[in-house]
């Protein structure tokens, strides 16, 4: 088959992603994929193409490999696509992508095993990128295919517990050495590696001293003392194996070497080594539970701040009508089931994380901050906790991205408590002041597929406006909103707080979409009459009509 442009890449590739398995009615999946993997390779694609068809692997990876064998075969070609590129910086996205793409396929075909020679390359092909600390020998251009490198192996360690318990002194290695924005990806891959290998431990009858040091001898000094406790724990009562593993872990993972020292010192003489028990620890005047025990501050010190969308123009286009146009749009059907698809990665929140107001000099540089969200009600999907790596005073304040998925649009507020560690080793919580999220954040565009154009939006605006007539369903409803005002100053309205929704505009004449995930909308229609701002509204939610009238009301008493 010739090979195929940009844009017949993309219509295929949203065929696909909007209904598979019609579409593998009528193409064979062995020839689309040869297909796929065949013009990868060509350099007449454009890269965004290119990595939007790596991402069906990334999707429907058991549609396309539907058996072990496919799989391998689809991974040895994609693995030696990869070898190919230069590590250039105009390279670093595909790479990611093809990264993700090869371990994901690896992984659903059951083909991540020693018997696959493939897998063995990845793995060490992982290892390798990983391998450059501070970005010394490929330079900054790589650093985001480090990420993805060690979010790779982190999901193989989460696959496969134990994978990586004979690389962890390389990881301790690596982690203790980065230093630049990437360290929280080595930190989280090392803290899970060691996690699985003690864990793999503790479900044994008792690790010998053997497996300890070769699991985890890359903590040195104190992992000898810690094996030696161990065995003398083991024999010296009946505290449970988990239990101890543990502790070991919490000691490991946060406390600095300079207390591990101190609360696990040996004998340096010599003759039999006199090792001091853990219940001997506990009872000495060390503070050793203020080591372990995560602290809570006197009062806030952490604050997220809104990140404020600076976009404040209307679209060019000002009234798309042409047939093309037209011909480039897509049906109700279609944009619905694309909305489907996509319902998880719609809604993005963004805050700055900051200090709140003064703060106590050893709270004035914060590592491994750890930002965790409880619901108020039912309205929403749990959020996963997100990792910060640091916030130090007078530095540029980190951007937080929490994804929203919305079970019924309303607004609501989060209760966020936070973890991190300061200089000294401790650990300390605080919560945050609650965060709200109001009805104006739960608004996006509309998300088209990517065969459409964006002058797409217009025609959709008019096929769901007569989709939404009240007469149709009982969820649909009609409203009017009326404020007196200059044309002017519904110019200033539309500009300042719905401009990344304005579909089309001419003649001070507004269409304006609105999604609110997970399948609602609002429709609105603006335009001056004597001298009054009418918006006319259709929403497929009436229950959003208050919440609709009382922002327009807020913002119009602002003009």
């Amino acid at each position: 088959m010739a090979e195929r442009s940009n844009s017949s890449w993309i219509r295929n590739v949203a065929s696909f992603s909007s209904n598979p398995k019609s579409f593998l009615l009528n193409t064979a999946v062995e020839g689309f994929v040869d297909d796929l993997l065949k013009d990868l390779k060509s350099e007449g694609l454009s890269e965004q193409t290119k990595v939007s068809m790596l991402n069906l692997f990334l999707e429907f990876p058991t549609l396309l490999c539907p058996d072990q064998t496919s799989g391998e075969v689809t991974t040895e070609i994609l693995l030696n696509i990869l070898q190919q590129m230069s590590p250039s910086l105009k390279n670093t996205t595909l790479r990611c992508h093809l990264l993700l793409a090869i371990e994901t396929v690896l992984i659903t075909t059951d083909n991540f095993n020693w018997n696959c020679k493939t897998a063995q390359e990845l793995a060490s092909l992982l290892m390798h990128v990983v391998s450059d600390v501070n970005d010394k020998k490929q330079g900054a251009a790589n650093r985001p295919l480090r990420v993805v490198a060690c979010e790779c192996l982190r999901e193989l360690e989460n696959c496969y517990p134990g994978l990586l318990s004979q690389r962890l002194e390389q990881l301790y290695t690596l982690q203790q050495q980065e230093v630049t924005g990437v360290h929280q990806s080595y930190t989280i891959l090392y803290s899970i590696a060691l996690k699985n290998a003690i864990q793999l431990l503790a479900q044994k009858d008792g690790p010998s001293h053997g497996a300890l040091k070769q699991m985890l001898m890359s903590n040195d000094s104190f992992l000898w003392n810690a094996t030696k406790d161990m065995r003398e724990l083991r024999a010296a009562s009946d505290i449970d194996i988990q239990d101890r593993s543990r502790l070991y872990y919490v000691l490991l993972t946060n406390v600095s070497s300079d207390k591990l020292g101190k609360i696990l010192n040996m004998s340096p003489t010599g003759g039999p080594t006199k090792a001091r028990s853990l219940s001997s620890i506990m009872t000495e005047s060390e503070n050793f539970s203020t080591l372990l025990t995560i602290q809570n501050t006197e009062k806030t010190i952490l604050h997220l701040c809104p990140v404020l969308d600076p976009a404040k123009i209307l679209p060019t286009y000002a009234e798309a009508s042409t047939d093309e146009s037209k011909e480039s749009g897509c049906t109700v059907e279609e944009y619905f089931r694309h909305l489907a698809d996509h319902r998880s990665t719609l809604l993005t929140l963004k805050y700055q994380m900051t200090f709140k107001g003064d703060v106590e000099e050893k709270y004035q540089k914060l590592f491994c901050i750890i930002l965790q969200f409880d619901l108020t009600d039912g309205s929403y999907e749990p959020i996963g906790d997100i990792d910060v790596p640091c916030l130090y005073i007078g530095r540029t304040a980190p951007v937080v991205t929490v994804n929203l998925v919305p079970k019924d649009p309303h607004p609501s507020y989060l209760v966020v408590n936070a973890t991190f560690s300061t200089q000294d080793g401790l650990t300390y919580h605080t919560r945050l002041d609650p965060l709200p999220v109001t009805f104006p954040e739960l608004f996006v565009p509309f998300p088209l597929p990517a065969s459409c154009q964006l002058d797409a939006r217009c025609h959709l605006f008019d096929k769901l406006w007569h989709a939404l007539n009240s007469d149709d369903l009982k969820d649909h409803e009609e409203s009017i909103f009326c404020y007196k005002m200059s044309e002017s100053s519904l110019r200033d309205v539309v500009v300042f707080h719905f401009a990344k929704y304005v579909v089309s505009h001419h003649a001070h004449q507004y269409k304006i979409g609105i999604v609110l995930p997970p399948r609602s909308h609002i429709l609105m229609c603006a335009q001056i009459q004597d001298d009054t701002a009418q918006f006319q509204i259709r929403t497929d939610n009436w229950k959003l009509l208050p919440y609709m009238n009382a922002h327009l009301l807020d913002v119009s008493n602002k003009t």
